[in-house]
């Protein structure tokens, strides 16, 4: 029995594929051909905007029938708050003083001691922060348009 010399394997698409490999081969030999059919570009472009946002707010709002011998802080707060709110006051061109703990509503007049500690007898504007920690962590609101007129009778907010 005679062996044959060569063994040809029928394999479908034997061919064709040896060729599509010949011919990637031949393509990077020239370098950027073969290259550049695997590169990709891309661009993505990304708006952020930010804004004034705090979890703590204060409002004022004057006494009723323009009386104005007392006016209202509201303190809003949005998120869990940790501490209860404290309020301080100073004159517009000094430092805050002591700070004290409040509520989510504040009653100021003329003479309450929150006043009279940042402007002393004489009228003048004055501010309030009111401080609290939200969230676990300590966040402020600041109001400073506060007035009381000249003979010391009247509260303004702004």
């Amino acid at each position: 029995m005679k062996t044959p010399d060569v063994v040809q394997a029928k394999v479908p698409g034997a061919m064709l594929a040896l060729f599509a490999f010949m011919l990637t081969v031949l393509l990077g030999i020239g370098g950027t051909s073969a290259v550049a059919l695997w590169q990709q570009s891309a661009t993505a472009n990304l708006t952020v905007s930010a804004a004034d946002w705090s979890p703590i707010s204060v409002a004022c709002t004057e006494g009723s029938n323009n009386s104005n011998r007392s006016l209202t802080l509201t303190v809003t707060t949005v998120g869990t708050v940790n501490q209860q709110p404290l309020i301080s006051s100073r004159s517009l061109s000094g430092s805050y003083g002591t700070e004290s703990s409040v509520g989510s509503s504040i009653v100021l007049q003329p003479s309450s001691p929150l006043v009279t500690s940042a402007i002393g007898s004489a009228s003048a504007g004055f501010a309030v922060r009111v401080r609290a920690q939200v969230d676990g962590q300590w966040v402020s609101a600041e109001i400073t348009t506060l007035s009381v007129n000249t003979n010391n009778s009247k509260i303004f907010c702004a």
